[in-house]
């Protein structure tokens, strides 16, 4: 579980610098820390190539914003927009810890025309979702975000699988579930045990 408000404003724009990089964003400048950001918590750009010999760069302007108890505004939202103007850029990204009502999620698209740049939206459930992903990584950084003594729960799932033992530990093994290659078997070992590391487990008694 993630409680945002373990985080201040500041940490939390540094989060998703952190997020940025993991996702291969480059060119990665972030204003917020130092006051004065204009609009713009963080810069970066994207790299695409769609074919051969062209490389397509996006520069993003990303606002970072950290609401546990107020919502945010389509007044919040059009100085937002507004403001990312002047940085001539291609696409917005809006990272924010709550989920838009579908009111200013439909205004948003109706508005999407007065701007140049595409404007995008990272809630909540992506949030998790990327901070799930790179739970070692973000564990690290900001220990205090992730709540302690989580609960890890595991079940008896029946599939086809592959099994690992180690000559040196006879009592535990490890199953890879929709095994593939050799190589990223031992990566998700290898990950798995560095996840386990990272939390506190508790195993969840099969009911049948």
């Amino acid at each position: 579980m993630i409680n945002w408000e373990n985080i201040t404003s500041i940490e939390f724009e540094e989060l998703c610098y952190q997020l940025m990089e993991v996702n291969k964003f480059t060119n990665i400048q972030w204003y917020g820390k130092g006051g004065g950001d204009k609009g713009r918590d963080i810069l970066c750009d994207s790299i695409t190539n769609p074919l051969k010999n062209i490389t397509i760069v996006d520069k993003w302007l990303v606002q970072c914003k950290r609401y546990t108890e107020k919502k945010i505004t389509k007044s919040n939202l059009s100085d937002a927009f507004n403001s990312a103007r002047e940085h001539n850029i291609d696409c917005f990204l809006l990272i924010i810890t709550d989920t838009l009502s579908s009111g200013i999620k439909d205004w948003i698209k109706s508005i999407q025309s007065d701007y140049k740049f595409k404007i995008m939206l990272w809630e909540e459930l992506d949030l998790r979702r990327e901070v799930n992903k790179n739970t070692i990584l973000i564990s690290s950084l900001f220990p205090h975000l992730l709540k302690k003594n989580n609960t890890i729960e595991f079940y008896e799932m029946q599939e086809s699988i592959k099994t690992y033992y180690c000559d040196e530990f006879e009592e535990v093994g490890f199953q890879i579930m929709n095994a593939s290659s050799e190589e990223r078997n031992i990566k998700l070992i290898n990950e798995f045990i560095q996840f386990i590391k990272a939390n506190d487990i508790h195993l969840l008694e099969n009911e049948n």
